[in-house]
């Protein structure tokens, strides 16, 4: 893994601390490997993916990583065919809500997969409690994303294995 830290400011330094200890203690899904922390940015995962220093607990941490991997996991590992397919048909099942809900053309929809996945892994590493628990605190990249999936687990389950967008570990 190469962390590199944009400007080596004290609170980047510090996070790539955190990030390299979590990644010792947890089992993170990883699909790039190159890893930039810089102060005051919005977290992206292309061209490279870079991280911020807002999130400070180690599920915050946790969620900023593994949501920005999951972008990549969706860009380099998934049958493209299957996920355009899958981003049509969610498209025709959900609406998309006002506000901030991804950048893209596609964001909305593609927020769905990303954050479902997020979720996924957020639950086996800490419990679904802690997982609530963060949610209800305020901290998540799209809460109105995550209403929807929340609402409609059990249909974005079957939907999403139906276009094998389930990250298997």
């Amino acid at each position: 893994m190469n962390i590199v830290c944009k400007n080596n400011s004290e609170r980047e330094l510090k996070q790539k601390e955190k990030l390299q200890n979590l990644m010792g203690k947890y089992d993170y899904p990883i699909f790039t490997q190159d890893i930039v922390i810089e102060q005051g940015t919005r977290p992206h995962s292309h061209p490279t993916l870079t991280l911020n220093t807002r999130p400070q607990t180690d599920i915050e941490v946790s969620e900023q990583f593994i949501h920005e991997q999951f972008h990549w996991y969706l860009t380099d590992y998934v049958d493209r065919a299957k996920y355009l397919e899958c981003i049509k048909y969610l498209k025709g099942e959900y609406s998309k809500p006002e506000g901030d809900v991804g950048s893209t053309e596609n964001g909305f929809w593609l927020h769905l997969i990303v954050n479902y996945n997020v979720r996924i892994v957020l639950e086996e590493l800490f419990g679904s409690a802690a997982v609530r628990e963060m949610h209800s605190s305020g901290w998540v990249s799209y809460k109105q994303i995550e209403e929807v999936i929340e609402n409609n687990w059990t249909k974005l389950t079957q939907e999403l294995s139906r276009f094998d967008m389930i990250y298997q570990r």
